[in-house]
């Protein structure tokens, strides 16, 4: 049975849901799961600079489902999140917006969603655990179906999108099938094997990558602080370069979600156990190696809840929609959630690669190959017929929309993707590094 207390927190957590203040940016967002019975699950925020305010932005939306994973979505404005029902046979995808009204991206896809990741078409690349691959497209809930059937279970997918690797897929796997742990695959299907160590990330539950330097961060969901530990060892946050070479990170217990930030740090989601056993958050410095904070959440209590993902408020300032080809028109937009940002100025500019990149005065990373000619091309705003409004002031809302407008003698299906990025300052000095987005031409 439930205990009092649990009962009690359970209440407050969700009570506390409906109110006026709303997530800001730099907040962390996280979504839990009832891992008792599976029927329970919540959005909640905090300002990593005040974690005591802990607040619930909504509890799951159907009966007897949890939720599994949460993004931005394309708007930088709302949250994307999974809700899987309790006997692990579909999920829905849905956007919560600020105020925690939900409205359904997609219902059905089969199997327990376990990660996704925003393509740059505004297509979501979801993985499920019954070893399928989706493509979702935000806008119309579209589904499209990549792979079905491959090994085990599909606990993540990232977006790489270097050489020929358009997605990485991280494989959860049991010791009596000790299947690839990380697979390169596009939208046809599997098409290699990037990393395959049978007794090593054997529970690995996320997986992200590095911009800095094109690596897999990984959780491993049970590294060897368990009891009994893992065979073959393992830690809990990992790193795994391309070539398949593995360099442990840090321990954390439980860990499960994982998150980069723009300035070179690496948000972790999984329990401490001092000054007593909770929920937590690790902030971890990925240029030092070295653990900055641990966020404790007794709030939430580990006899019940799990932290099932992480994001950062506001952390996907740019997005960009369309397909390169003859004549083709994509557009770039800029949604900045920094309040800094409302009529300040920004300038845009393109790469064929994200490294290397340049850590900036406000200490963010733009992630563009600075040397490439791209870059220089549309850094200085050399083509202004071609790279439009790639110069100029966002609005009252934080928002400014650039537009690239290929000519119709553009060639057709090079297979190349093109990253974009920007800067957002004013006076003072730089207010934000977007993110970085890519489109295929």
């Amino acid at each position: 049975m439930r205990s009092a207390l649990s009962t009690v927190m359970i209440l407050v957590l969700f009570a506390s849901g409906m109110h006026a203040q709303k997530p800001q940016d730099g907040d962390l967002v996280v979504c839990l799961l009832d891992y008792l019975n599976f029927q329970k699950g919540a959005i909640l925020y905090l300002n990593p600079n005040n974690p005591s305010s802990l607040n619930t932005l909504t509890p799951n939306l159907a009966p007897n489902h949890f939720q599994n994973w949460i993004r931005m979505a394309p708007n930088n404005a709302d949250l994307v999140v999974s809700e899987t029902d309790n006997r692990f046979s579909q999920s829905n995808l849905l956007s919560v917006n600020s105020s925690g009204f939900a409205t359904t991206v997609v219902q059905g896809l089969p199997g327990s969603t376990h990660g996704f990741a925003l393509d740059g078409d505004d297509t979501w690349i979801v993985a499920n655990d019954n070893a399928s691959l989706f493509g979702v497209k935000h806008a119309t809930g579209a589904v499209s179906s990549f792979i079905l059937n491959a090994p085990p279970i599909f606990v993540g997918a990232t977006v790489l999108r270097e050489g020929t690797t358009r997605y990485a897929v991280a494989v959860y796997t049991s010791l009596t099938a000790p299947y690839p742990k990380i697979l390169a695959a596009d939208r046809k299907g599997v098409t290699s094997t990037l990393f395959n160590q049978a007794t090593v990330l054997n529970k690995i539950s996320s997986i992200e990558v590095d911009p800095k330097t094109g690596d897999f961060l990984t959780c491993d969901h049970e590294g060897p602080t368990t009891n009994p530990p893992e065979p073959g060892g393992g830690v809990e946050v990992n790193r795994v370069t391309q070539a398949g070479k593995l360099t442990s990170l840090v321990s954390f217990v439980g860990a499960n979600a994982v998150k980069v930030d723009q300035d070179d740090t690496l948000w972790v989601a999984g329990s401490v156990s001092v000054p007593a056993v909770a929920n937590a958050i690790m902030h971890y410095d990925l240029k030092t190696n070295t653990v900055i904070t641990f966020i404790s959440m007794p709030a939430v209590p580990t006899s019940q809840w799990y932290i099932s993902g992480l994001e950062i408020y506001g952390s996907r300032a740019m997005t960009c929609n369309g397909q390169g080809g003859p004549g083709a028109t994509i557009h770039l937009d800029l949604q900045s959630r920094n309040t800094r940002a409302i009529r300040a100025a920004y300038q845009i500019a393109c790469s064929f690669g994200r490294r290397p990149g340049m850590r900036l005065s406000n200490g963010q990373w733009l992630h563009l190959n600075l040397p490439d000619s791209l870059f220089l091309l549309t850094a200085q705003n050399l083509a202004p017929t071609i790279f439009q409004n790639f110069a100029g002031v966002l609005n009252g809302f934080g928002s400014a929309r650039a537009v690239i407008k290929l000519p119709k003698s553009f060639p057709a299906n090079t297979g190349l993707t093109v990253f974009c990025a920007g800067v957002i300052y004013d006076l003072k000095g730089i207010v934000q590094v977007t993110n970085t987005h890519w489109f295929e031409i």
